[in-house]
């Protein structure tokens, strides 16, 4: 593996974490708390705590806090020698 981050994340009822958006690593997604609506290539999914969402490379995924209470969720990025260049802008 060359690289591994992770982070935690903890969003407000209703509230997107960001844009429908794809890059060439993986991303691993665990519900701490809360309820996550996820949309992975227009399919949409909701998890709430202990949920597990899997993003592979270059999918087109967003998520939201579903709920009205916050949610929060670690996200774990990897980076391997057969994960993709990222294409120049």
């Amino acid at each position: 593996m060359d690289s591994l981050t992770c982070h935690c994340t903890t969003l407000h009822g209703g509230v997107a974490a960001h844009a429908a958006h794809r890059h060439p690593d993986e991303e691993i997604v665990i519900v701490r708390e809360g309820t996550m609506e996820v949309t992975i290539e227009g399919v949409v999914q909701r998890g709430g705590a202990g949920s597990v969402f899997f993003f592979a490379s270059n999918d087109l995924h967003g998520m939201r806090n579903a709920g009205e209470a916050t949610a929060s969720y670690y996200v774990i990025r990897m980076v391997t020698s057969a994960t993709p260049k990222p294409t120049p802008p």
